[in-house]
């Protein structure tokens, strides 16, 4: 016969609970693009096509046998959204929990600080994403150096303003370019 459950037992598969408007606030705090950008939150199926005019048809002039005689039509075209995937995780241990969850034991909640971490990390890889090109680039290495013998290497970057992209504890694979497959050889920050 199976034992009961009581809530300590059940603590690591517990929520902290966030009001829809509360992860909004977060995502968009510090990302004003990605909060002025409209949304769509019913993308289902396997893709989205989105036309677009981009041309007009032009055939007028001044003259009416000139207009008439025009054949150019209005120029369209498509885009195809497709589902793209970027997964951000939080672990906790059930004790953690217990430990940091009275304001008596501990300074914050860890449950909270760790999953606000995993939000902000996601948002901060959506909102970069809107000022790349597709690929997932984050920057782009000018000069790769270390000390002779292996330790403290140095990435210095084409353009110093993509540092804010990096974050302390990431892990960097590397391409030669936008189109070559991934470095199998891994890189964590700090160096």
């Amino acid at each position: 016969m199976p034992t009961s459950l009581n809530l300590d037992n059940v603590t690591q598969a517990l929520k902290e609970h966030y009001k829809p408007l509360t992860v909004k606030n977060m995502v968009y705090k510090d990302n004003p693009l990605l909060a002025l950008m409209p949304k769509y939150e019913r993308f289902g199926g396997e893709n989205m096509p989105i036309p677009t005019q981009y041309g007009i048809a032009n055939r007028r002039s001044a003259t009416f046998s000139t207009g008439q005689g025009l054949n150019t039509a209005t120029e369209l075209a498509r885009f195809v959204l497709t589902r793209v995937r970027d997964y951000s995780f939080a672990s906790i241990t059930g004790e953690t929990i217990k430990a940091t969850e009275g304001a008596a034991d501990a300074f914050l909640k860890y449950a909270t600080l760790e999953i606000d971490g995993a939000i902000q990390s996601l948002t901060r890889s959506l909102a970069v994403s809107m000022y790349g090109d597709g690929s997932g680039q984050i920057g782009t290495v000018g000069a790769l150096s270390a000390n002779t013998n292996g330790t403290g290497r140095t990435i210095t970057l084409t353009n110093s303003e993509n540092v804010t992209n990096f974050e302390v504890g990431m892990v960097l694979r590397f391409a030669d370019n936008t189109t070559s497959a991934l470095d199998s050889d891994t890189l964590q920050l700090p160096l």
